[in-house]
């Protein structure tokens, strides 16, 4: 599994960390690769060998290319406080990873389905046949949100 984002309180690492330990109390098998870098990366480094995780989860730091790193991973997690739409989401997508991200952030992006449980999720994770996706949906709907926004724009201006 991994995850990529700037290393603090927003972006729930506490929340993936302690989801990945209930997980892999199940299922020793799992690792968790950490993308990225910021002002609580210490903190959880810490954490992590707290736990005795430090064999199975791995901070790789800041890469200018994750995507090399990212098409070798079977699953994207993502956890966060509160977040906007996950680009960092789409970005998966287009590599054919699994995603695994609590319902609560489905709202942010439309057609995305989240998990009820992201430790159940990690738990019942299999090795899938990896389908890059272009994302042709997604972009035909953001172009007809944009065309919708423009005709309601243009037709609040001239009444109509």
């Amino acid at each position: 599994v991994i995850c990529v984002g700037r290393i603090y309180v927003q972006k729930g690492y506490d929340f993936l960390l302690k989801d990945f330990y209930a997980a892999y109390q199940k299922r020793k098998d799992l690792r968790c690769y950490i993308v990225g870098d910021g002002p609580d990366a210490d903190y959880y480094k810490k954490w992590v060998k707290n736990y005795g995780l430090s064999n199975v989860v791995y901070f790789l730091g800041n890469r200018k290319n994750p995507f090399s790193i990212m098409k070798q991973m079977d699953a994207f997690c993502l956890e966060s406080r509160y977040e906007g739409q996950g680009l960092v989401l789409w970005e998966a997508k287009c590599l054919g990873l699994q995603l695994i991200f609590p319902k609560r952030l489905e709202k942010y992006n439309s057609s995305l389905a989240g998990v009820d449980s992201v430790v159940e999720a990690l738990v019942k994770l299999e090795k899938k046949e990896k389908k890059q996706n272009h994302l042709i949906e997604y972009h035909e709907n953001i172009v007809k949100q944009y065309g919708n926004l423009l005709w309601d724009s243009f037709e609040n201006r001239c009444n109509i």
